[in-house]
């Protein structure tokens, strides 16, 4: 895999099949830019070439807004969320989060 990506392993809610999706992420300054270009995959297919279009700190990822996290994920329920974030990417308190918007290119 060559250059900025995303791997995405499901397809919550169809959110690859737009032209713009979010995605919530732990903070990464130096490979999450506004303005970048990043092969969008799904599994170990590459679906397309996709811009940052803005990250957006998330202050408390327990708090956050659920139309958020529904438009995202899919899961209407907020610890289903948390259990599925800590199944990614572990503690989830113990990182910093941010929403990434991209937008197909």
């Amino acid at each position: 895999m060559e250059g900025n990506y995303l791997r995405f392993y499901e397809n919550y809610g169809g959110k690859l099949d737009k032209n713009v999706f979010t995605t919530i992420r732990p903070d990464d300054p130096d490979r999450f830019q506004a303005g970048q270009l990043y092969n969008i995959y799904l599994g170990d297919e590459k679906l397309y070439l996709a811009m940052m279009i803005r990250v957006t700190p998330i202050q408390d990822l327990r708090k956050l807004d659920p139309n958020i996290i529904k438009v995202d994920t899919g899961i209407e329920n907020r610890d289903e969320f948390i259990e599925l974030m800590e199944k990614f990417y572990g503690n989830v308190d113990e990182k910093n989060w941010v929403l990434l918007a991209l937008k197909r290119v």
